[in-house]
């Protein structure tokens, strides 16, 4: 659907919605960008909100040999996002003699997050799927800059479903470069519209 401009905080997505987003699922790729809760986000923000540029929602996959890790991100970051060469994919608009760290914000809530939740296969305990959150936070450290600021309230949520029988046993050392991996591209994926 077309896309609406980035900065609407009171877009807010109801249950009709949500409905629409899980059919959608079910058809293939869901569509990225400045959809769904990544509709009014924005990123770039660390030298001033009036210099952001839009955010968006994506995902991403992470795969070696047959374990894989999938992600999905809603990127409303202070900082910008990064290419995996450390190049500016979506960052601040402000020039460079004026990029100075923002004032204090004086709301006591993060206004801005970066949402991600990560999938993968495997039977793990509860403080396993906490590891891989963990290194799921770590892809947002690699794309985005500043990441985790104090004006953020990030947070990654992972999901383990019970492997194919006959399927190999999950190897954690494995799956948590492939969760930091798919949450980077995720993030970045979120950012890769035409609409900056």
């Amino acid at each position: 659907g077309p896309h609406v401009a980035a900065g609407r905080p009171d877009v807010r997505p109801g249950a009709a919605q949500g409905r629409s987003a899980c059919d959608a699922a079910a058809e293939g790729a869901p569509p990225t960008g400045l959809v769904g809760a990544g509709t009014g986000t924005t990123v770039g923000k660390w030298a001033g909100r009036e210099h952001a540029v839009p955010g968006g929602f994506g995902f991403g996959v992470a795969e070696e040999g047959e374990t894989r890790a999938a992600a999905v991100a809603v990127v409303n970051a202070v900082g910008d996002v990064l290419a995996p060469d450390g190049t500016v994919l979506a960052g601040t608009r402000a020039p460079e003699a004026r990029r100075t760290p923002p004032p204090e914000e004086t709301s006591p809530l993060p206004a801005n997050t970066v949402l991600a939740a990560v999938a993968v296969e495997g039977t793990f305990e509860k403080r396993e799927v906490r590891w891989l959150a963990s290194r799921g936070s770590d892809g947002i450290t690699i794309a985005v800059h500043p990441a985790h600021t104090r004006y953020d309230g990030d947070v990654v949520f992972a999901v383990a479903a019970p492997a194919p029988p006959g399927s190999a046993p999950a190897n954690l050392d494995v799956l948590g470069p492939l969760v930091t991996a798919a949450v980077a591209a995720a993030v970045r994926n979120a950012v890769a519209h035409d609409d900056a």
